[in-house]
């Protein structure tokens, strides 16, 4: 799902701005797609925690 935001943003891009818009465009979305899945990985590293040292 994440590719499809890099795609859609870079192709915004390229529209308004050209090849370079393409590629600021694409950085973008790699950006905010990083930003929006963060929480979800600090989740996961929680539960991996979690079940890593509370097995015994």
């Amino acid at each position: 799902m994440s590719f499809l935001y890099i795609g859609l943003i870079g192709f915004i891009g390229l529209l308004f701005f050209g090849s370079e818009g393409f590629v600021i465009g694409a950085l973008v979305g790699m950006i905010w797609t990083t930003q929006s899945n963060r929480k979800r990985i600090l989740e996961l590293e929680d539960e991996l925690y979690e079940f890593k040292y509370n097995r015994s």
